[in-house]
């Protein structure tokens, strides 16, 4: 009998707003708000996400909408609950700190129709 080679697919998903969408989910009153998110580096506090200014700018050269401290802890918690719902698409999901989703799609297009339908309805959910 001839052994036949099963081609993986991955479907990854690069969330690069990650820390500043988890903390406007937690709390929607920040939708509208300019935010920044900062934490201690290199001896200043230090930008590490925000709507408008770049990463590594110190806080103090920051004209501030609204500034919270960063928690990287509680973004890759909330990395895992976003895993988690996602074997809704996959048996196979696994996250990639500090932004990423990894979710195996081996054989699942046809479920869905195709590669394409399946990658949009998973980022439409």
């Amino acid at each position: 009998m001839k052994r036949q080679r099963i081609q993986h697919r991955v479907l990854c998903l690069w969330l690069p707003g990650w820390p500043l969408q988890r903390v406007r989910l937690a709390r929607p009153a920040l939708k509208r708000c300019e935010l920044t998110l900062y934490q201690q580096r290199h001896g200043a506090l230090r930008v590490v996400a925000s709507d408008r200014y770049p990463i590594g700018t110190p806080l103090a050269e920051v004209a501030i909408g609204k500034a919270e401290q960063h928690d990287p802890r509680a973004d890759e918690l909330s990395l895992f609950e976003l895993a988690a719902w996602c074997e809704e698409f996959s048996p196979a999901v696994g996250i990639e700190p500090p932004d990423n989703l990894c979710l195996d799609v081996t054989g699942l297009a046809q479920l869905f129709g195709s590669k394409q339908i399946l990658a949009q309805q998973i980022l439409r959910e």
